[in-house]
């Protein structure tokens, strides 16, 4: 069985990037439990990036939510999944958090890592690990620099379109 929250989290200080500022983070949950589950994802799309808004994915999702039941109660695999969310033409956050969904209801199905299902190699260590908004000069240093101090090694750094900033 399905179940949709909504969520809003705020930031501890306001996110800035190229698309604009964010005081929070808004979403989506969807939460599939039966007898022997109970597993979470995220539809989450980010405006400015994301194709689609929250109010659309939102939409979409609660359409697709009876036959999502159906499948995801059913048995399959990654392969059955990725021809199943095809036939779906899902928004791409909606196709995301379905997706996700899926591999992990199969992980816990057969008490097996979503990577070893998928035939994939995990890396051995993860390639960034902190962010920063959009800021100005002084703020941009002074962010890096915290990140640095606190062990981090691989910035993002999230920046505007304008060359000079």
């Amino acid at each position: 069985m399905l179940e949709l929250y909504t969520y809003s989290l705020p930031f501890k200080h306001t996110f800035i990037t190229g698309a604009g500022s964010f005081k929070y983070r808004e979403g989506l949950l969807i939460r599939y439990y039966d007898q022997h589950l109970d597993i979470v994802s995220e539809v989450a799309p980010l405006p400015g990036f994301s194709t689609e808004t929250l109010k659309e994915a939102k939409e979409d999702l609660i359409i697709k939510i009876p036959a999502a039941n159906q499948f995801l109660s059913s048995t399959f695999t990654p392969e059955i999944l990725s021809k199943w969310l095809k036939s779906q033409q899902s928004l791409p956050s909606v196709e995301f958090g379905l997706s996700s969904l899926g591999l992990s209801i199969l992980s816990a199905r057969h008490h097996t890592p979503i990577h070893e299902l998928m035939q994939i190699t995990p890396s051995a260590s993860v390639k960034m690990n902190a962010v920063i908004g959009s800021l100005n000069e002084s703020e941009f240093l002074s962010a890096a620099e915290d990140h640095i101090l606190s062990g981090f090694n691989i910035l993002k750094c999230k920046v505007t379109s304008s060359p000079e900033h």
